[in-house]
């Protein structure tokens, strides 16, 4: 029962990490939108190479 347990706890925890990293990812993009239009080009674009080298690990990953 406890490995029962245990289990449905490492399910749920990796689901939720998952799905918190796309929600996260998303509102940088909408962040760096919002700083685009601020004229705040510097910190649009640091939060844009982040992005990008989580979307290239994330690739790197999958091959």
């Amino acid at each position: 029962m406890t490995m029962n347990y245990i289990l449905l706890l490492i399910v749920v925890f990796s689901l939720g990490f998952q799905i918190g990293k796309a929600y996260i990812v998303k509102g940088l993009s909408y962040r760096v939108e919002q700083l685009h239009e601020e004229g705040d080009y510097r910190k649009a674009w640091m939060i844009e190479e982040a992005i990008k080298s989580y979307e290239s690990e994330n690739e790197s990953r999958k091959n």
